[in-house]
């Protein structure tokens, strides 16, 4: 083999090597950063998502609770104006099915962006992710994105 060939095939070796590396890394960010919860038809579960505040000071906020790739439950908040918050949007096979968690309890056990999902279907099962935009700040997105997988017991 020609020294020319020989350094093309190092570094098409090298270049595979660093993307299936930076995929692996990715695979295992993700799995950790993912929280596993297991219900019966029927049952409850409450997710608990953390709202990162830029400067950690309050600011309006929209919420969206996507399960996999869909948004199921949108909030839209504006702290220390009331009059405006609310809900935006409730997918139909979730409504009266999902809450926000309100009151006292979400400050002393759960995150702001917590949501109670009630009578579990097995058409539940599946990612759910918790993502906040802040639409009066640039950029409105930011790294905050928590993932959930919900199993439902007996589900196949």
């Amino acid at each position: 083999m020609n020294p020319e060939a020989n350094k093309w095939y190092r570094g098409f070796a090298t270049i595979i090597l660093c993307y299936a590396a930076l995929g692996y890394g990715l695979m295992l960010d993700e799995e950790r950063d993912s929280n596993n919860f297991t219900a019966a038809v029927g049952d409850y579960v409450v997710f608990n998502c953390h709202l990162d505040f830029p400067h950690e000071i309050p600011i309006p906020y929209i919420l969206h609770w996507n399960r996999e790739g869909r948004t199921i439950f949108s909030w839209y908040q504006v702290p220390g104006y009331e009059q405006a918050n609310s809900v935006l949007s409730i997918a139909e096979d979730y409504a009266g099915r999902i809450h926000l968690l309100e009151g006292d309890r979400p400050a002393q056990e759960y995150g702001q962006g917590s949501i109670n999902l009630t009578n579990i279907r097995e058409s539940d099962q599946g990612w759910y992710e918790c993502k906040v935009i802040f639409p009066d700040r640039s950029p409105s997105s930011r790294n905050n994105g928590t993932w959930f997988f919900l199993s439902i017991e007996g589900a196949c």
